[in-house]
């Protein structure tokens, strides 16, 4: 095989469609260093059972490093080789793992082509590590086509935003698909249905955590328009007091920047995720948080590692900043009166846990993600907040902790309980 053979692998052609080479995306891992930093983005979230909460919050960071990671000379020169072998304009489609089903995205120019192909790549990327295992190939069965040659169905359904369950269902999320799904939230129906309509804003599933996919769909929308050097500094547009100075001129340049850009979904996002976020802060005022798995009595082999180490660390996903020495409280539990900061472990933060006693200090939450509740209630307060500790059972009630939200780590101290 020549050298240029070896560069280039040949692409498959068909009339109005260029198939992407596979190769092409082992290639774009492995020259830019990718496979390292997805493996340690990826490991809390595998930890995690896979729901239609973890495969969008995963979504967000991975899409924001794929796109973030430029392709080499080489590889671009490829990929916009087989760009101009097709009539203007020109969509990607995106095989869905599981499904079968295709996504499109316009690619009308050759940046845009460029950055279709990574966007599409991320996608591909956490639907095989969340929900398709590993005989699905992420770079597989994504083409270019003219958009001439698609039909009317595809016609409609070309950039319609779209998020993944984690049985394969897309849920679309254009700003009237989430409207409905919020409503269905509010009035509880989407708890009940036992029907589901894949692929529509009836899906039971999807109601019921209409809050993250408004979440997600705003961040989705922000990453875009604002190219943040962090994915998740939308939710500094959710905070309760909005009304405050800093918050305000966040909120407004983005509004600005997305009018400037074309993209008016921002302007209808926007409140719907706050109205959504409020909604469930209310719905979580009666929650207690409690660990699911109880350690009530830790192992005698957990309590002899943490006897034998100075220090036994847990790691999970940093989800609000800050560092907190404490003493740990159980969520549902009684909360002893004493002059330590207290640090609130728990299933999944909520109102109703943090407002069960005295003001707690730190959130560790065992199952929850940067897009969660509990990352919102923290960043509010402006406690630290370290989230997916799947280790979280091993903390018993009055160990002293360490809890850094910048690291995403939680230290249990020598003298734990």
């Amino acid at each position: 095989m020549s050298d240029s053979a070896h560069r280039h692998p040949r692409a498959a052609t068909s009339g109005h469609t260029v198939a992407v080479p596979q190769r092409l995306f082992a290639d774009y891992r492995s020259s830019s260093g990718l496979d390292t930093r997805l493996v340690m983005l990826a490991a809390p979230y595998r930890r995690l059972a896979p729901s239609a909460e973890t495969l969008p919050a995963l979504l967000l960071e991975v899409e924001h490093l794929f796109v973030g990671t430029d392709f080499t000379g080489h590889q671009a020169e490829r990929l916009l080789e087989l760009f101009e072998r097709l009539e203007r304009p020109v969509v990607l489609r995106r095989r869905v793992a599981r499904t079968g089903s295709f996504e499109l995205m316009s690619a009308p120019t050759r940046a845009v082509a460029l950055e279709a192909v990574r966007r599409a790549w991320a996608r591909s990327w956490v639907e095989a590590q969340l929900t398709a295992g590993n005989s699905f190939d992420p770079g597989s069965d994504l083409q270019l086509v003219a958009a001439a040659s698609l039909n009317a169905v595809e016609r409609g359904e070309l950039d319609v935003p779209a998020a993944r369950l984690p049985d394969g269902a897309s849920v679309d999320l254009t700003p009237q698909a989430l409207r409905q799904l919020l409503e269905r939230y509010l009035d509880q129906s989407g708890f009940t249905a036992n029907a589901a309509t894949a692929g529509t804003a009836r899906y039971p599933a999807a109601a019921a955590i209409a809050p993250v996919l408004a979440r997600y769909a705003l961040g989705a929308c922000h990453q875009r328009i604002m190219r943040p050097a962090d994915p998740y500094a939308f939710l500094a547009l959710l905070q309760p007091s909005h009304s405050d100075s800093a918050t305000a001129e966040l909120r407004s340049a983005f509004l600005e920047r997305a009018a400037a850009v074309g993209d008016y979904s921002a302007a209808e996002l926007l409140p719907l995720a706050e109205q959504a976020c409020e909604a469930e802060r209310d719905r979580s005022r009666s929650g207690t948080g409690q660990l699911d798995t109880e350690p009530a009595d830790r192992t005698a082999a957990a309590d002899a590692v943490v006897g034998r180490l100075s220090a036994q660390q847990l790691t999970g996903i940093g989800a609000a900043a800050g560092a907190v020495r404490g003493v740990a409280v159980r969520a549902g539990a009684p909360i002893s009166v004493g002059a330590e900061p207290l640090v609130l472990v728990c299933e999944k933060c909520t109102v109703g846990a943090l407002q069960s006693g005295r003001a707690v200090a730190a959130v560790v939450e065992r199952t929850g993600t940067r897009l969660g509740l509990g990352t919102l209630l923290a960043r509010s307060l402006g406690i630290p907040c370290v989230t997916a500790v799947h280790d979280a059972a091993l903390i018993s009630a009055g160990d002293r902790v360490v809890v850094d939200g910048d690291l995403g780590l939680v230290t249990l101290s020598e003298g734990a309980a």
